[in-house]
């Protein structure tokens, strides 16, 4: 079995009522399908990580935004084939730059909601991707995030 490591990237991003976008995975998809999670993904190799969370998201969502401070770093592993892959994820707060953009979903998410905090219950997530977007509005309560 081939093991690596692969940095990847999410974006928490905050509407103008303090709502996060999240977006579902396609049903079709063979890694969590149906599932909830925040718009993102793995990092082209020599990529710069702010770089790579504006193309991951204009790739996944369609929107342009400003990357600001992470708010959040974690890990897992998981199985492709014949590969087990450790994934180091850095979340980002990224805002729009223009508020009035539109989501435009690519084939790996079937749709998207924005949530406040409180609402969070209303969706579907792994206990893994419900830790990061709680860790992500908590560490937005810290002087200088925002």
């Amino acid at each position: 079995m081939k093991q690596y490591q692969q940095v990847a990237v999410g974006g928490f991003i905050l509407n103008d009522k303090k709502e996060v976008l999240l977006v579902k995975r396609s049903d079709t998809d063979d890694f969590l399908p149906g599932l909830w999670e925040l718009p993102g993904g793995g990092l082209d190799f020599g990529e710069n990580p702010t770089t790579g969370t504006q193309r991951e998201l204009l790739e996944e969502v369609g929107l342009d935004t400003e990357v600001g401070k992470p708010l959040s770093v974690d890990t897992y592993f998981m199985e492709k084939g014949e590969e087990k892959i450790h994934r180091v994820e850095i979340t980002f707060l990224c805002m729009m730059i223009k508020n009035n953009q539109e989501v435009i979903l690519s084939h790996e998410h079937s749709e998207y909601t924005w949530l406040s905090k409180e609402n969070l219950k209303e969706i579907e997530m792994t206990d893994y991707m419900s830790g990061i977007v709680q860790n992500c509005f908590e560490n937005l309560q810290m002087p200088g995030r925002i």
